[in-house]
């Protein structure tokens, strides 16, 4: 009996203690409200990944209430998950519900191991709670500024020649992110219309890709040319 307890213990702890070494470290450094880094490094097909986004929620924030701007008092915000993550790959918050908090910093790993290159957009659902006054408030939103690129791996075996390229977010508002497994410029971009009517549109060169500049396009769907390869954008703007 005594040796059965014993074992029961031991199995606990150990199984404490890997739960402990899931959980991501959060960057207590940060003082500014905002994600930590704001990109995620690249990966490598059939190799271990991990990294740790920090996050400290804001505590003041905005919202439209007709013609009306409202400030509003943010006691947290909650992820419901991560979504667009390689197949192979997980996360974990260091808050057991993913919640975070203005005045702690908190954070998510995500981590895994993949067998498929390729680029990976990431959407992160999430639940803003405030109030307004006294009147409690909430406001869904998703972060869409994260994505994972892993190079090698099955997918590129038939594509090392050709120009691959990804859109995102898809519907889109305002801005465009365009990611490619090749160096692509502006001018190697065109959007057109239903029609086929070539849209002017001013697209610059970031870190990662090309950032277009849609905000003057109507709501409807357009089509992205890239090298050889071609795809379907929706424009879809709130107001």
């Amino acid at each position: 009996m005594i040796r059965k307890i014993l074992f029961l213990i031991l199995l606990a702890i150990a199984h404490f203690g890997v739960k402990l070494s899931a959980q991501c470290l959060p960057d207590t450094s940060i003082k500014s409200p905002g994600y930590y880094p704001n990109s995620l490094p690249k990966g490598l097909a059939d190799s271990f990944y991990s990294q740790t986004i920090s996050v400290l929620s804001v505590r003041d924030t905005t919202i439209s209430i007709g013609p009306a701007k409202v400030k509003v008092k943010v006691d947290s915000i909650k992820a419901s998950g991560v979504i667009g993550l390689p197949n192979g790959f997980n996360y974990q918050c260091s808050h057991p519900r993913c919640v975070f908090v203005w005045d702690e910093v908190r954070c998510v790993k995500i981590s895994g191991k993949t067998s498929m290159g390729g680029i990976y957009p990431i959407k992160i659902p999430v639940i803003a709670y405030g109030k307004l006054g006294t009147t409690p408030l909430t406001q869904p939103d998703t972060v869409k500024n994260f994505f994972i690129e892993i190079s090698g791996g099955l997918s590129q075996i038939f594509s090392l020649n050709a120009v691959e390229f990804k859109i995102f977010p898809n519907p889109g508002a305002a801005e465009i992110q365009v990611i490619s497994n090749n160096v692509i410029e502006p001018k190697d971009v065109v959007v057109y219309d239903v029609l086929g009517k070539k849209q002017y549109v001013e697209i610059l060169q970031n870190s990662v890709g090309l950032n277009m500049n849609t905000k003057e396009l109507p709501n409807g769907i357009y089509m992205i040319k890239c090298g050889n390869q071609s795809q379907k954008m929706m424009i879809q703007h709130n107001d």
